[in-house]
């Protein structure tokens, strides 16, 4: 999966996440490219695996910030 998302199109960073157990996998992707990446990586890991992955494009939001009371 590592290989097949940074071999895709628009990747800025990718890497495992998690406990270490090889389940999840987090890539930065630049604007505009997430359906290019989730293509590639889609017919990447499949044609290497013979297994369909699931990709779960997300986006970050703004954060925590100050929390202001009346």
């Amino acid at each position: 999966m590592y290989e097949a998302m940074l071999g895709a199109r628009g990747v800025i960073g990718a890497r495992q996440a998690g406990a270490g157990f090889g389940g999840c996998m987090v890539a930065l992707v630049q604007a505009g490219k997430v359906q290019a990446f989730e293509r590639r990586v889609r017919q990447s890991y499949a044609a290497a695996t013979g297994i369909e992955p699931e990709v779960y494009p997300e986006q970050a939001s703004a954060g925590a910030g100050p929390l202001r009371l009346a």
